[in-house]
């Protein structure tokens, strides 16, 4: 991150050079940010095995799950997997995301198939970046409330 620091002489307080690295270190943030996401995708798109390790080959065909869980009655977890009933076993067995780590209670609450790994991933971005609302009328298969929201 750049250091903010006020401009002497010409410019006043909060001027062009302050909004200028202002401007950098927001560009900084979103390479970071994009980089974190390309690895945690990268990471994702590796094939599991039936045994639970990763392995370096992907499946032709393979289908995958979009899946939506509720944590302690009131919060949504969105994932994505190729088995559903071992990821949410890990997840009961705090082996899964931080998110639902120290989580009492885990439901399924919603699934999904998806085609391919990307159209998995990006329908878990595109429902992540839903309300609330939106994503409990996907739940509750209401397409009409859907559409309004």
């Amino acid at each position: 991150m750049v250091p903010v620091r006020e401009a002497r002489g010409s410019n006043p307080p909060g001027g062009t050079i302050r909004l200028v690295i202002n401007y950098i270190n927001s560009s900084l943030m979103a390479i970071a940010n994009k980089r974190k996401y390309d690895n945690y995708m990268k990471e994702e798109s590796n094939a599991l095995s039936d045994n639970g390790e990763r392995s370096r080959t992907k499946v032709e065909g393979q289908k995958y799950k979009l899946y939506i869980l509720k944590i302690n009655i009131y919060r949504l977890y969105i994932g994505i997997t190729d088995n559903v009933e071992r990821r949410i076993s890990e997840h009961k067995q705090s082996k899964g995301a931080k998110f639902t780590k120290h989580s009492e209670s885990i439901e399924l609450v919603y699934t999904e198939e998806c085609d391919s790994l990307q159209t998995a991933m990006k329908r878990e971005k595109q429902i992540k970046g839903w309300t609330r609302a939106k994503k409990e009328a996907l739940i509750a298969g209401d397409l009409d409330r859907l559409k309004r929201l």
